[in-house]
């Protein structure tokens, strides 16, 4: 999953007891604030991990941050599809067996995954009591998760649900292939070099964007218990903002939060400061009010089990 927008700061700082060792439970907001306590039913919403910050400048602007993919925590974000091709144009007798081609147009398959577009995406999880996943993307003193329906972001661009599955990813990558040197067969002519049949075979059809979805769509089965979602976002960033290690600078792309009568579900994850958890969620409905933002908030206990891996 990518970074969570808005947290600059260190991690932890030395000498400090970690706040993972701390009590499982966190404050309920007090009983004057607007936010609804709930255990909701939560199969219909999605979580993003983040600082109080961002969560602030979240409900408040009414803006999610998404990030260049190139720049996300895990360096083979997007990849597992063009590594998979590569081996197979690379070693066709043990990938493709049975499938009539020439080293031509498997040359032009290998070229072909020199091709990207530019994509920036938001990350979600269907967990909002993974201790992992607060301890990766959330501030070192304490972090939040911010819950919306699936069916709210599936209308502000293209929303992926991750497969961590290796079998599916072998079979979409095998099909694609097998389309991609059929083409490559039927275009093909004497004169063409490898390059030039590459960009009229990629002219054609929509192989560079099938093939990116598909890496925005399977993940390595190390993440599985993320159950990750995405917000995808394409085209050239105009935004950019410092990394949290404080050496990069980071491309990302705003996207937009319809301001509209919707549930919003917000999660305290384990904090240095338990009580102020709780208040953070009740003053967080009051500044969105403050801010015009018509959305309806609940605060998400951790239940009997607190939080889990």
């Amino acid at each position: 999953m990518g970074v969570s927008q808005h947290h600059h700061g260190p991690r932890g700082r030395k000498g400090r007891k970690s706040l993972f060792t701390r009590s499982r439970r966190t404050a309920s907001p007090p009983l004057n604030s607007s936010v609804r306590f709930s255990m909701s039913h939560t199969d219909d919403i999605v979580f993003h991990f983040s600082s109080a910050g961002a969560l602030l400048s979240i409900v408040t602007k009414r803006q999610l941050w998404a990030t260049n993919i190139e720049y996300l925590n895990d360096r083979f974000e997007g990849q597992l599809p063009s590594k998979v091709l590569g081996w197979m144009s690379d070693k066709p007798d043990s990938f493709l067996r049975g499938v009539d081609t020439c080293n031509k147009h498997l040359e032009a398959l290998k070229l072909s995954l020199n091709n990207g577009l530019v994509v920036c995406s938001v990350s979600f999880s269907e967990h909002y009591r993974s201790l992992p996943q607060y301890q990766m993307y959330c501030p070192a003193a304490g972090g939040y998760a911010i819950g919306f329906r699936k069916d709210y972001l599936s209308k502000l661009g293209l929303f992926v649900k991750c497969d961590y599955s290796n079998t599916s990813l072998w079979q979409w990558c095998r099909k694609y292939a097998m389309e991609f040197l059929s083409d490559a067969k039927a275009l093909d002519s004497n004169e063409m070099s490898a390059q030039d049949l590459c960009i009229k075979i990629i002219s054609g059809k929509p192989y560079i964007m099938e093939r990116v979805i598909a890496g925005l769509t399977f993940k390595s089965d190390e993440f599985i218990n993320e159950k990750e979602h995405r917000l995808v976002v394409f085209g050239l960033t105009k935004e950019y903002r410092e990394s949290q290690q404080r050496n990069a600078i980071i491309p990302y792309s705003i996207v937009e939060l319809p301001n509209e009568e919707t549930g919003v579900m917000v999660a305290a994850g384990p904090n240095r400061e338990p009580g102020y958890s709780g208040r953070t969620i009740g003053s967080l409905s009051s500044a969105a009010r403050s801010a015009g933002t018509a959305w309806s908030f609940s605060h998400l206990g951790t239940g009997e089990f607190g939080f889990r891996a």
